[in-house]
């Protein structure tokens, strides 16, 4: 549950990405694994986060362990 920097951080805006398989082929993508999303380490979360976050956790979707990230923090896509 390591966030990705710059993705966490508040001046930039992460997405996610494509990796390709080997050999490598334009025409074998697959998702890139390792492209972040969760809660930062190091900026709080702004005020109009706040709403939008609790509703999300409070939704019912299933979420890895509470120990593995500081929902308190800045959310990041």
């Amino acid at each position: 549950q390591l966030p990705t920097f710059p993705a966490e951080s508040p001046y930039v805006l992460g997405v996610g990405g494509s990796q390709w398989t080997a050999p490598a082929s334009s025409k074998r993508p697959v998702y890139w694994y390792a492209g972040g999303a969760g809660f930062s380490r190091r900026f709080a979360m702004p005020d109009y986060q706040a709403d939008a976050v609790a509703s999300y956790l409070a939704s019912g979707v299933e979420l890895p362990p509470a120990t593995g990230y500081n929902q308190s923090m800045r959310a990041y896509p």
